[in-house]
């Protein structure tokens, strides 16, 4: 149920892909389901949106290649079926190091962030000093005011959900990029209902600014 790199629908990666390639990188599809190990060349593997969950031994397949130092990106949308929250199968390979992945549907109420009118579809406001996100962040040097205006350098990010820190972690986790004081995410998907009412934050949900990465 992972985003695809081919075709041209609603779910496809093909434009990632080509733009890979341009780079002289390959990218091929990885079938976890009855393989053993992720092959030897393989740099980085890239969990796209599942929306059905890993079973445990394909979780230990990725878990095996991460100690042998291999990189692993996870793209962890909320899986919602029945007004409930439905596991990734991958928890277990986060929590090892030390990062919880949260049930809830991450909605942003800062105007200045959103996209549309939905809350669920909104701009990234904050990321830290971290390599791999640094060159987003507004610098120091533009002053309080432009960051109050700006916030971040526009990423959008749509149905995401919020990460903690878990405890017990055989490594440090690091946060990447935070929501905005205003958004909060929301544990009772059912509360959601068809859209006509407005949402609000309930004592269960997750407090702003929440870890988005």
């Amino acid at each position: 149920g992972e985003w695809e790199f081919e075709g041209y629908g609603a779910r496809s990666l093909r434009h990632l892909k080509d733009s890979l390639k341009q780079d002289s990188y390959k990218v091929e599809a990885l079938t976890t389901s009855g393989a053993s190990r992720v092959p030897a060349k393989c740099a980085l593997v890239v969990v796209a949106g599942p929306e059905r969950a890993f079973m445990p031994e394909e979780a230990a397949i990725l878990d095996r290649y991460l100690e042998a130092s291999g990189r692993l990106l996870l793209l962890l949308d909320p899986i919602v079926e029945s007004d409930r929250f439905q596991p990734t199968g991958l928890e277990a390979l986060c929590a090892k190091r030390g990062i919880r992945v949260d049930q809830d549907f991450m909605l942003e109420t800062d105007a200045r962030r959103l996209v549309s009118e939905t809350p669920v579809t909104f701009l990234v406001s904050d990321f830290t000093s971290h390599e791999a996100v640094k060159a987003l962040s507004i610098p120091d040097s533009a002053g309080a005011d432009v960051k109050e205006q700006l916030g971040a350098y526009p990423v959008v990010m749509s149905a995401a959900r919020s990460l903690s820190a878990a405890d017990g972690g055989e490594v440090d986790a690091v946060v990447l990029a935070k929501s905005s004081p205003s958004s909060w995410g929301e544990t009772d998907i059912a509360s959601l209902g068809t859209g006509e009412r407005v949402p609000e934050k309930g004592a269960d949900d997750v407090a702003g600014p929440a870890s988005l990465a």
